[in-house]
This record gives C-alpha cells, sequence and structure tokens, in this order.
C-alpha cells in the first residue's frame, strides 16, 4: 500500500512550521482545497505538486516519491529517457534502504552470538555499540516502510544486549532472543531478493566504514576473545572441581 501523497504533504508542512493559510499565500492554492488534498478528500493534479513542491523548496520528484501519485507526476512531467532514469534511482535507493538495515541487523545478531553464544557470559562491553546499531537498523527498517507497508513489523528488536539476573537467566534470555533475531534477518533477507542486482562489494565497503560498523566488527571480535577466555576458565575449574572430587572419593 503506497502513502496517500496528501500524507507526505502534510508532514512536509508541518515540519518547516507552515500554516495552511501562508501556504496558500504562497501557491494560490486555497486554504480549503489544501485541506481536502492532506485530508485525501481531493487528489493533487500535477500543478498542485509543483506549488507545493516549489512552497517547501524540495525537488517535486522526490516529493511524490512513494506516494501514489508519484505514478501520475512521473507520466506528466518527465521523458521516457528520465522515466527510466527514475525507475533506475529509486530502484537503488530502496536496495541501499535494504542494505543498511540488512548489515546494521547483521551485526545485531554478530554482538548477541559473540556475547551469549554457547551460554558462556563474559564480562560483556557492547551495549553502548548495540544501542548505536539498533538506532541505525531502525532509521533503516523506517526507511523501507515507505515503500513497503508492514515490514517492520516482521523485525524483533531486543530491548537491552545484556538481560538483567543471574547467568541462567542471562542464558534464557540469549536463548529467547535467538530465534527472533534469526527470523528479522530472515526477513531482510527476503525483502532484499529483488534488488540483488543493485549490490557490490565496494558500496558495501563504503557502508560499513561510513556507519562506523568496522567498529562494531572490531568489538565482536574482542566479545569472542572474552568468551574463548571464559570457555577456558570454566573448563580449567571444571577439571579442578573433578580432580578435588577424586581426591575426596575413598
Amino acid at each position: 500500500m503506497e502513502l496517500a501523497f496528501g500524507e507526505r504533504g502534510r508532514e512536509v508542512r508541518t515540519k518547516l512550521k507552515l500554516s495552511q493559510e501562508t501556504v496558500e499565500a504562497r501557491t494560490g492554492i486555497s486554504q480549503p482545497r489544501l485541506s481536502k488534498i492532506e485530508n485525501g478528500k481531493e487528489v493533487a493534479s500535477a500543478d498542485v505538486i509543483d506549488k507545493l513542491a516549489e512552497a517547501y523548496g524540495v525537488d517535486p520528484v522526490a516529493f511524490v516519491r512513494g506516494t501514489n501519485r508519484e505514478a501520475h507526476y512521473i507520466a506528466q512531467r518527465l521523458q521516457p529517457d528520465q522515466r527510466e532514469e527514475h525507475a533506475r534511482v529509486a530502484r537503488l535507493m530502496d536496495a541501499t534502504a535494504l542494505e543498511y538495515a540488512y548489515l546494521s541487523y547483521t551485526r545485531i545478531c554478530d554482538l548477541f552470538d559473540a556475547a551469549y553464544g554457547d551460554g558462556v557470559v563474559p564480562a560483556f562491553r557492547g551495549e553502548e555499540r548495540y544501542i548505536d546499531l539498533r538506532e541505525f537498523c531502525k532509521k533503516a527498517i523506517a526507511a523501507v516502510e515507505k515503500f513497503r507497508p508492514g515490514f517492520g513489523s516482521l523485525i524483533h528488536f531486543p530491548d537491552h544486549l545484556e538481560p538483567e539476573g543471574d547467568d541462567d537467566d542471562q542464558l534464557m534470555g540469549w536463548e529467547f532472543e535467538h530465534p527472533y533475531l534469526k527470523r528479522s534477518l530472515r526477513a531482510i533477507q527476503e525483502a532484499m531478493n529483488p534488488y540483488n542486482d543493485c549490490y557490490d562489494a565496494e558500496s558495501r565497503e563504503a557502508m560499513v566504514k561510513h556507519y562506523h560498523l568496522d567498529m562494531v566488527d572490531a568489538e565482536i571480535e574482542q566479545l569472542k576473545a572474552a568468551r574463548l577466555k571464559a570457555e577456558r576458565l570454566i573448563a580449567k575449574r571444571i577439571e579442578m572441581m573433578s580432580k578435588r572430587h577424586g581426591d575426596d572419593s575413598p
């Protein structure tokens, strides 16, 4: 389901803190008519869209992007070669938003796995990084949601990377989160499938660096090292307890 153009127009107008009366003065579109357009009671023509875009200082093609008036406006205003380029750019924008969500969410899954995999819970230092990642991912999925309504409902966001309580509670927290994380990642991957031809290794690497996801990778490696150390300590304690138990036996 596409976003109603009226909703997009009202959202842009309110962000600019413009009253409908001010818009009327700038565009000549009467306040009652503007109200009808924003409430979906009147369809905006290409001329109206142009006037509103000029008043709001936005590109008209971007203004109608993802709305129920996009196809109409493109047909009215763009030449065939421009339409083809618009479709290519729009597809690339969708692919970028999905890639952004996928890369961020993959790091969230890796952070969880590094911290809680195999039930070993080391001293954790990734909470701040996780919060950054979660906010990155939410913004990306919000962008995807504009073009794929309902997509965000498929994604599970754990509230906190480190569950509170003793070790048993933490392990139970990990076991609870794990299937939801993996299911969410699959949902993103499935949404990406139609756009696979837009991806390339260079753009992925640039995005990783731009959003500092390489710093997250370093944090994951530290967590894995802490896990291995914890596993060795646990194994050593079990060995010592076994020997002690053997010494105590008659």
